[in-house]
């Protein structure tokens, strides 16, 4: 079977302007993404926020919960 979504983990900064992707080193906390494997009606797979985390590792712990692996 296969998946209905990946999901994807991303350094995130706070800047003046709000908030961007940047660098591992540099983020302030870390979003996870839930995408779409089959395109939609337009062929596109877009990214759907899903939640912030505070530690990299707590973000990789909750994506092992959404594709049912063991954490």
């Amino acid at each position: 079977m296969t998946a209905l979504f990946t999901y994807e983990i991303e350094a995130i900064c706070e800047n003046e302007d709000g908030i961007a992707m940047c660098d591992e080193s540099d983020a302030d906390f870390w979003g996870l993404y839930e995408r779409p494997t089959t395109p939609d009606d337009h062929g596109n797979c877009l990214a759907v926020w899903v939640a912030d985390f505070a530690r990299r590792e707590d973000a990789m712990v909750f994506r092992d919960i959404l594709i049912g692996e063991e954490p």
